[in-house]
């Protein structure tokens, strides 16, 4: 997942939803999609936060939802922008060791 796949997400998400960057429900989509997760009591209103994060999973979004927070699961993104969004999202790299990242000869005898 990359940055601009995150953000189609989530303007996605905001646009069908129909919230403007007035509204608490487009407070709670940004900070889920910036921090992974958002606290029911940050934003007051608890009722309306789980409604919320109900139609999140309703729409296809992969959340979990607590008790006192919504998290974003892990391949949430990739999936959404995948299978909702019919795009193809960019291949991860796979992760490199340290002497990889950093282009160190180790010898061994």
């Amino acid at each position: 997942m990359n940055s601009e796949e995150k953000k189609a997400v989530a303007e996605h998400i905001i646009k069908i939803a129909g919230f403007d960057n007035t509204t608490k429900g487009y407070q709670a989509i940004k900070l889920l999609f910036d921090k992974n997760e958002w606290d029911f009591w940050m934003l007051r209103e608890p009722q309306l936060h789980r409604d919320l994060a109900i139609w999140l999973q309703n729409i296809g979004l992969k959340v979990l939802i607590r008790a006192d927070k919504v998290l974003l699961e892990n391949d949430a993104i990739n999936e959404y922008y995948k299978n909702i969004l019919g795009m193809t999202p960019e291949p991860k790299e796979a992760e490199k060791s340290y002497c990889e990242r950093y282009n160190i000869i180790v010898k061994k005898d």
